[in-house]
């Protein structure tokens, strides 16, 4: 849809509208004198449309995070640059890890120390209980006395319980050891997903804190288009099988998709809620922030009346196009400003409610600029040069 540039001519075209009674009455002199306007018309179309609003929206990483290190350190190697991609597990940084590497090798000390210990109290259960088949053989022939046989049984539950104590003092060791083990991999920052450097927020020679982030990661094999719908649009949407035509203007590309999620939630302050539209991005076209523009259907299919957006004039009153209407036999058809109302938009058309129109009407699509109420036509049907 065209609003012309001209403000005498949409001054003109507003006053010869209001005295519309008094250039009835003069037309016929008026177009006796007036050469007719060679202008260019197209036919008014009745189509099966499904009503659509046009909404906007933009391109955004399926993944984005700041990759951070769990353990605190001092950066040693950020191999990563802006801009490159890095697959899953790929080394992002790595810290200093020589102060755990000592706490690793202190506690192997320790953990020989425990070991030792475990073998020295399984020796002394064994001669615990030797000593108790001893006593009690001895008793059986009346060498040995009862207390000396309880007290072997103490000696042994004593033995037992120091045995226990020394394996779970192992076992605790061996948890800590795994527990270090653990701290020290983390030191080596890995890409948690494939993707792009979008930024780099630490450098080498840094002193980082416990999940202190160290880039900006975005994922860059899958993309989603976030488009804003207003809200009276959600019934419409509520089935999840309309289709919507998505135009990506940077690229030139056009996409009808049926694969769409809706977030639940209204924005208070626009009254809008977002539509999830997934894009694929096998050649890695698509950059987040690209802006998005999106038809969605908010009705169903029905007939409706469309006119080229060339036909479509405005004025101070609102919309309306040029109809070339018959002016009797012998005589050129005249040009009559017929008010239109806009439905939705479709492709080169527009979809227009109009009590004064109807289908196969022709409408000046060039050259209705320089045209006044009652101009006398000369209507050329064949498409312009270089039209769509």
């Amino acid at each position: 849809m065209r609003s012309k540039r001209n403000p005498s001519c949409v001054a003109r075209v507003s006053h010869a509208l209001a005295l519309c009674a008094v250039a009835g009455a003069l037309a016929p002199e008026l177009r006796a004198q007036m050469p007719p306007a060679a202008v260019r018309v197209d036919a008014v179309q009745s189509e099966r449309l499904q009503p659509r609003h046009f909404a906007t929206g933009e391109v955004r990483a399926v993944q984005r995070s700041h990759v951070a290190g769990r353990e605190a350190g001092l950066v040693l190697e950020l191999p990563v640059r802006v801009g490159r991609r890095v697959e899953k597990g790929a080394l992002i940084a790595r810290l200093d890890d020589r102060l755990l590497r000592l706490e690793r090798a202190e506690l192997a000390a320790d953990r020989e120390v425990a070991d030792a210990a475990i073998r020295e109290r399984q020796a002394e259960l064994g001669l615990a209980r030797w000593r108790h088949q001893a006593f009690t053989a001895l008793k059986s022939r009346g060498s040995s006395h009862e207390q000396e046989v309880q007290q072997a049984l103490a000696e042994i539950a004593g033995s037992e319980a120091a045995l226990s104590r020394a394996e779970k003092q192992l076992a605790l060791l061996d948890a800590r050891a795994a527990t270090l083990e653990q701290r020290i991999a983390d030191l080596r920052v890995s890409a948690p997903f494939s993707g792009v450097v979008a930024q780099r927020l630490a450098e080498e020679g840094e002193w980082l804190a416990a999940g202190s982030p160290l880039v900006e990661l975005l994922s860059d094999a899958e993309m989603e288009a976030w488009i804003e719908v207003p809200e009276a649009m959600a019934s419409a949407l509520a089935s999840g099988e309309a289709a919507i035509e998505v135009v990506l203007p940077a690229l030139g590309l056009e996409l009808v998709v049926r694969d769409y999620r809706t977030l639940p939630q209204v924005d208070a302050r626009t009254r809008t809620f977002s539509l999830v539209v997934p894009l694929a991005n096998e050649k890695s076209a698509l950059k987040p922030g690209m802006s998005v523009r999106a038809l969605v259907p908010t009705g169903e299919l029905a007939e409706h009346l469309t006119v080229s957006l060339d036909a479509v004039l405005r004025n101070d009153v609102g919309l309306f196009v040029y109809v070339a209407r018959s002016s009797g036999a012998g005589s050129p058809p005249i040009a009559a400003p017929v008010r239109v109302e806009k439905l939705f938009s479709h492709g080169a058309r527009i979809a227009v409610q109009s009590g004064e129109l109807r289908a196969g009407d022709l409408v000046v699509v060039e050259g209705n600029e320089r045209l006044f109420p009652g101009s006398p036509l000369a209507p050329i049907t064949e498409p312009a040069k270089g039209s769509r």
